[in-house]
């Protein structure tokens, strides 16, 4: 099974008092992480009718009862036009940034409310936050952890609303940097929703940047293989019982406090990351011990980075860290085929494996890099308190993404040998103009026969990508294609979206899951309007099973053996059988679907 975080160091450094520890501070490295609306990002907490809270930042108030969820998603054809286009507008373009909302397409009617959003953030150091871009309908106010901490308001989010609406969600706030300390915070957008009419869509939309540094420690230590703490890196602070005495330090911004008396208490902090060269480390645990020998096992049950210690006696405190090389695989929930314009999601999930000691991994910078036709949308992201780093980028040109991860531990914005990456895996994403999008059922009468799901789409350079499964239920039979050899598009004009042609034919070779056979499946989608449910059309055939084989009759026809799927018919009008005269194609006998939806996008 491949660790997270593989171990490196095959010992611990563990220094007394008669052996100075030495330590120099390298050049600390620059992170500036950018945070957009989006469904990931940003949760909502549902609505509440406005002027009813004494603390608006109650999220057990909200119609969530203090459950939080990913935010909505606006889509581009419902907000009105009036509202700041964030593919376009200056502040916003190239971003990310989508309008999101509590509820699609309103909740809670059309009264009076407020909506509350958040996003929560982990700092490893100290950091500058800017809102550098917000909008909202109809007006809202920022806060960082509390009520008493406004970080920017439009003004109109309280009190009565005013005689005459003003257009807020036609423009773009910025406010000032505001200085965050390190840990766990949170930023609230509170959204103040007017009663407006018969439907009341709500929306909000932002951009904003954490800036920070974390420090370079290089650390000049030397083996001791006993001490019962192998794989790991200790940076030890020594002090002694002397009245005034100083100790060593081996972190650098440290903070301490040694009673003169030499009794009471010594605080230390540590900071979370550190990094050297291309070596990153990411802080564990503090242990305590004696000053000469290894320091016991298990550690104290203190927090991740601060501690407090008894110096009645010559004392060791052990910051112990951990170097990180491997990141895990990088995944995602989502379709690897996606129309250009909207966003994709992937993550690097280093808390997702056991670990020698606790983990302490949220905050740790993580660089999401692009190559391809979006190479331009790289960006990089914190973990949160779990350890998971989720980026969301939106794919602006047609064409193959590879996505990867990776910890820049020199911050020169560039992958180097030696940095943390990810273990071999990349995911590819493709963007497509010209594709056909298709989920649902089919059924007679009350029960369901079958499903269908997935999308197929062309690229610029020609060639057919995308993934399409379809499930016959009767037979208990699940085919899954992920090879595509064609596909091509017919009939008349479609609307809703606006299309070329309303029909799309493609061939795609996969796996049957009764058997595993390599199978190749011809299939039909009509898009008649929307919504979908008895009114888009399916037919689907299986034309070819397992692989054919030269001298057997018929070669290299000899695996053809039709199935029909669901109870369609495709006639294709292809010569199964070369010798054979080309006969006429016969109409394809479709099934309307019962429920789902088709939509063909062929815009040529």
């Amino acid at each position: 099974m491949r660790k997270i975080f593989a171990i490196l160091l095959g010992f611990a450094v563990i220094l007394g008092l008669t052996m100075p520890f030495a330590a120099t501070a390298g050049a600390t490295q620059t992170y500036n992480i950018a945070y957009v609306s989006g469904t990931a990002s940003t949760k909502v907490a549902g609505w509440v009718n406005a002027n009813t809270l004494v603390d608006p930042l109650n999220a057990a108030a909200y119609s969530g009862t203090g459950s939080w969820s990913n935010a909505v998603a606006v889509p581009a054809g419902w907000w009105s036009s009036s509202w700041i286009d964030p593919a376009t507008n200056a502040s916003f373009a190239g971003s990310g940034a989508v309008w999101v909302t509590t509820g699609y397409p309103w909740e809670g009617g059309n009264g009076d409310q407020l909506r509350l959003f958040k996003v929560d953030l982990f700092l490893p150091s100290p950091a500058t936050l800017t809102i550098q871009a917000a909008t909202a309908d109809n007006a809202f106010e920022i806060y960082m952890d509390s009520s008493s901490t406004v970080i920017g308001t439009s003004g109109d989010v309280y009190g009565a609303p005013p005689a005459s609406m003003p257009s807020y969600w036609g423009q773009v706030f910025t406010f000032a940097p505001a200085n965050v300390t390190p840990g766990a915070h949170t930023l609230f957008f509170v959204v103040r929703n007017w009663d407006y009419g018969s439907e009341n869509p709500t929306g909000l939309l932002y951009k904003a940047n954490l800036n920070f540094t974390v420090p370079d420690v290089r650390v000049n230590a030397r083996d001791n293989p006993s001490s019962g703490t192998a794989n790991l890196l200790s940076v030890p602070i020594t002090w002694s019982k002397t009245a005034g005495a100083a100790p060593n330090s081996g972190v650098t911004n440290t903070a301490f406090s040694i009673p003169d008396a030499g009794s009471g208490t010594a605080t230390v902090v540590a900071p979370l990351i550190f990094t050297q060269s291309t070596s990153f480390y990411v802080f564990r645990q503090w242990r305590v011990g004696p000053a000469t020998g290894a320091p016991p096992i298990p550690p104290l049950p203190l927090d991740e980075k601060t501690a407090t210690f008894s110096v009645a006696t010559a004392q060791t405190a052990m910051a112990v860290y951990q170097k990180v090389s491997d990141l895990g695989p990088i995944s995602s929930t989502e379709p690897s085929v996606n129309p250009v314009g909207i966003t994709h999601t992937v993550s690097v999930d280093l808390g997702s494996r056991p670990l020698p000691l606790p983990p302490a991994v949220a905050g740790i910078p993580v660089k999401f890099q692009i190559d391809g036709v979006n190479s331009a949308q790289s960006g990089s992201v914190l973990t949160d308190s779990k350890g998971k780093a989720t980026f969301t980028y939106t794919g602006t040109a047609e064409g193959m993404d590879r996505i990867w991860a990776y910890l820049d531990s020199d911050g020169d914005g560039a992958w180097d040998s030696g940095e943390p990456t990810i273990t071999g895996s990349s995911l590819t994403k493709f963007w497509v103009k010209n594709f056909v999008t298709a989920g649902g059922n089919i059924k007679v009468g009350k029960n369901v026969i079958g499903t269908f799901s997935g999308s197929v789409g062309v690229l610029p350079d020609g060639g057919a990508v995308g993934q399409f499964e379809i499930a016959d239920k009767v037979a208990k039979v699940t085919y899954t294609l992920n090879q595509f050899t064609v596909l091509t598009f017919s009939g008349p004009e479609a609307g809703s979206p606006d299309a070329t042609h309303n029909m799309a034919r493609f061939r795609g070779m996969g796996t049957r899951s009764s058997d595993g056979a390599r199978v190749e499946v011809v299939v039909v989608l009509q898009d008649n309007g929307e919504p979908g449910k008895d009114v888009d059309k399916f037919a689907a055939e299986v034309a070819r099973v397992g692989t054919s084989t030269p001298g057997k009759p018929n070669f290299p026809n000899d695996n053809i053996q039709i199935v029909k799927l669901l109870g369609s018919e495709i006639h294709t009008g292809e010569s199964y059988y070369p010798n054979q005269p080309p006969q006429p194609p016969d109409p394809i006998k479709f099934v309307t679907i019962s429920g789902g939806n088709i939509q063909v996008h062929d815009l040529k």
